[in-house]
């Protein structure tokens, strides 16, 4: 399977969640040398999967108490569609810049009733916000629900998505 270069997980309060995958597959040439890292094809592809009902809900336990009940499944919906390499390397960018100034909060901002969202960006940046409104977050993950947005679509546009992207990318320096 092709390597996931990055990723938004999104945990609505109320709906069921999704992911969006970019990731890259490279076809590497036959060589008796060990160290060979010659690349003979490269494609770049947009994933979305969705899950059909919600996996993360809590549940009441008695007049006082909730727990988390994780649901298990493999009732997912799954599109996949190639994108260009310029398409994927600006997006991976644009990902990259914003994910480098995550910073922890000094005072919580979670509530109730939102939105979750988690990145990652290979090999080892992560980041997670709740609902955001304004800023780079904001700005991430409006890009990230374009990607999905462009999964979704019939015929992929990558050009009408390229705003999107210079402008996280400008925010972001």
């Amino acid at each position: 399977m092709p390597l996931a270069e990055l990723w938004m997980v999104v945990k609505p309060s109320f709906l069921p969640e999704f992911g969006v995958i970019l990731r890259r597959q490279r076809d590497f040439a036959e060589s008796d040398d060990p160290f060979s890292d010659e690349v003979v094809a490269e494609k770049w592809l947009l994933e979305l999967v969705e899950a059909k009902e919600q996996i993360w809900k809590w549940k009441r336990l008695d007049e006082s108490t909730m727990a988390l009940d994780i649901r298990v499944t493999n009732e997912l919906n799954k599109k996949s569609l190639e994108v260009t390499k310029e398409f994927a390397v600006a997006v991976c960018a644009a990902w990259e810049s914003v994910l480098r100034k995550t910073r922890y909060p000094e005072r919580g901002y979670r509530g109730l009733d939102g939105t979750t969202y988690q990145f990652y960006r290979s090999p080892e940046l992560h980041g997670e916000i709740w609902s955001p409104t304004e800023g780079l977050p904001s700005m991430l993950t409006d890009l990230g629900s374009k990607l999905v947005e462009l999964a979704r679509a019939e015929k992929a546009n990558q050009e009408a998505f390229n705003g999107s992207l210079s402008q996280v990318g400008k925010r972001s320096e």
